[in-house]
């Protein structure tokens, strides 16, 4: 019998009856071979850090840990190829080793590569893309055992794989397209919530890298103005580094939360004196090290994808949402750009320029009341939920929203007709595999 499985925030925690760990492609034929003899369903998991029930499973799980490293890499074509396993963090450095990055990258780098681009993860940035837009190869383990190598001779599997939600099958390797490693300036500034929100078009096109936070019940934002840069890195000290990025943003951060949910009427206030503390900071720094941050104060997480013209409006409505409720949110809303998709069917920015909104709530606290709103009013908007987040979404609402929908289902039918590589949140937000007629 498995042992419990639970996500970073531990709110999903299941225990499914087999789980693998293969460390070769080969072992994953075994485990997929298996679980097929025993008519069970499978999921892939990567490090865990999805917050919505997307490798949930009572059946077999695979996880992709043990399958780490890269495998080749051309500093001319700046082609790398990585194991699926490989987490964000180790790939940035073995990139780096090799005078290479990724082009954009998150807050976030716990990540598994595979499980980054199977759910549409992103940083932020009008001229970039997710990370799955860098994908231009993937080897998968398909529901029949099969070994197959999907890439831009078959562009609509392509772009099927880049964001599958792992219902295709197992990736195991994936090529990815990387850029010459550089460095970030990255100008961390606070300013009024309200010129903020009016200048976003401007700061988002006037920064190669533009994102923003609000703080519930504060009048204060604090803006990320990072633009790349040639010369060389200027990180911050090592002492200051650790006061900024673990003390003031974890530690103390941590116990003004902790605050918050013990009694949560003091939340507003809290806000406003943590929102004071706020300064301007300014770093430069290798590209992997300027877009992450540390987090070690857990959390739930809901995040929508709209079209940018909406971006301020929404912000503006979910602020005011949260006032007239009095909801206890004691962390920061995230805010975020991206260029429009064309690279993958089911990525949250497929055909439009979109803002992105996340919101966020401590763990142990009730997110249903407060996470149901904000959804409500991304409804509106057209919104598309980051696959990895909470969501209740279902794939008949979502349907009308991306354009190469059908495309995906195509493709998902006939690589998995079985819907082998299926769950019930799969089966939820993309409705059950539906056969492919023969012609």
């Amino acid at each position: 019998m498995s042992k419990q499985v639970r996500n970073w925030s531990g709110l999903q925690r299941f225990t499914p009856q087999h789980f693998e760990e293969p460390a070769t492609t080969g072992q994953v034929v075994k485990a997929v071979n298996a679980a097929r003899a025993r008519s069970q369903r499978i999921r892939v998991r990567g490090n865990l850090h999805s917050f919505s029930e997307i490798v949930r499973t009572e059946e077999t799980l695979i996880s992709v840990a043990a399958m780490s490293g890269v495998i080749d890499a051309d500093r001319s074509s700046g082609l790398v190829r990585v194991r699926a396993g490989t987490s964000i963090y180790n790939l940035s450095r073995a990139l780096d080793a090799l005078g290479l990055a990724i082009p954009n990258l998150g807050d976030i780098d716990v990540q598994s590569i595979a499980g980054a681009a199977a759910t549409g993860t992103h940083g932020t940035g009008l001229h970039y893309g997710n990370i799955s837009a860098q994908v231009m190869a993937a080897q998968i383990v398909t529901a029949a055992g099969d070994v197959v190598e999907i890439d831009e001779s078959d562009s609509n599997a392509l772009k099927a794989a880049r964001v599958s939600l792992g219902t295709l099958g197992v990736v195991t390797e994936l090529t990815l397209q990387c850029v010459p490693a550089f460095r970030l300036d990255r100008l961390d500034l606070p300013r009024p919530i309200g010129e903020t929100l009016s200048q976003i078009d401007d700061l988002s096109a006037g920064f190669d890298h533009f994102e923003f936070y609000v703080l519930p019940y504060s009048d204060l934002s604090l803006q990320k103005r990072i633009d790349r840069s040639d010369a060389p890195a200027k990180p911050l000290p090592p002492m200051k580094k650790f006061f900024s990025d673990v003390v003031i943003e974890n530690i103390a951060f941590g116990a003004t939360v902790k605050a918050g949910k013990l009694v949560p009427r003091a939340i507003p206030p809290i806000a406003k004196g943590l929102a004071k503390a706020f300064s301007p900071e300014r770093r430069l720094d290798k590209s992997f090290d300027a877009f992450s941050t540390v987090r070690m104060v857990r959390f739930n997480e809901l995040e929508y994808a709209i079209p940018r013209e909406h971006l301020a409006e929404a912000v503006e409505r979910v602020m005011a949402m949260i006032q007239e409720h009095g909801y206890p949110v004691n962390f920061p809303i995230e805010v975020r750009v991206g260029r429009a998709d064309e690279e993958s069917f089911l990525s949250t920015a497929a055909g439009r320029e979109t803002g992105y909104i996340s919101v966020h709530m401590a763990k142990g606290m009730d997110y249903e009341p407060y996470f149901h709103a904000v959804e409500t009013i991304m409804d509106g908007y057209e919104g598309r939920p980051h696959w990895g987040k909470m969501n209740w979404q279902t794939a008949d609402k979502l349907a009308p929203r991306y354009p190469g929908w059908s495309d995906f289902q195509t493709v998902r039918a006939s690589m998995d007709p079985q819907g082998v590589f299926s769950n019930d949140y799969t089966n939820r937000v993309l409705g059950p595999v539906v056969a492919v007629p023969h012609t």
